[in-house]
């Protein structure tokens, strides 16, 4: 993996204001719907795509212990996820930026998510060590019905080749139009098409 260029100190921005008042985490309940592509994305997708030239990121899987190193609230805000089998704990370098995030176990499309934006280079020295899991890969992000975006991933690396495209709807039953360029939908095989699937078992390890 080429290494993540560091740059000045980045933290995160104005914390946000939960429903009593206080200033808390980034906190809400994820319900995404993922699903393959039929074939190379038409041209087409790009020249509507936010950003034409796609973002590039950068995402590892470290053991609890280093991500608590870099989460920057209180612990027990996030408790009664840190200890189940299922959650999963994400660095992430996007652009200049980077984050923090915890995911709990997902239920179908949907699952808690803690996010916070955190030091650019804390997270870039970690990512760089290249001890964790991790994956490398381009995203495109398309407008959808609704207000909604297609967020077009394609995987770099280890997973050459692949391409996913996820949407973050706003509830389990929203009724989404698929557009006719995807193909199979792959959000109840987290197993084996999640990001931490595709980090901890890459396409290159597949038989």
């Amino acid at each position: 993996m080429g290494t993540v260029p560091t740059t000045g100190s980045r933290k995160g921005p104005p914390e946000t204001m939960t429903d009593d008042g206080h200033q808390g985490v980034d906190m809400g309940v994820e319900i995404e719907r993922r699903f393959f592509i039929n074939n190379n994305p038409p041209s087409h997708l790009y020249v509507g795509a936010t950003g034409a030239g796609g973002v590039d990121i950068v995402q590892c899987y470290p053991p609890l212990d280093i991500w608590l190193k870099i989460w920057p609230r209180d612990i027990d805000e996030i408790d009664a996820l840190l200890y189940d089998s299922q959650t999963t704990f994400r660095l992430r370098i996007m652009g200049k930026q980077a984050y923090a995030t915890v995911k709990g176990a997902p239920n179908g499309a949907t699952r808690i998510e803690f996010e916070e934006e955190v030091d650019y280079n804390e997270v870039t020295l970690i990512i760089n060590s290249n001890k964790y899991p991790f994956v490398v890969k381009k995203r495109y992000v398309l407008p959808a019905e609704g207000g909604l975006n297609w967020e077009i991933d394609c995987f770099e690396g280890d997973n050459s080749g692949l391409i996913i495209v996820e949407i973050e709807i706003p509830t389990p039953d929203y009724p989404l139009m698929i557009p006719t360029w995807l193909g199979k939908e792959v959000t109840e095989e987290g197993e084996k098409w999640s990001n931490y699937a595709l980090a901890h078992n890459p396409l290159l390890n597949r038989t």
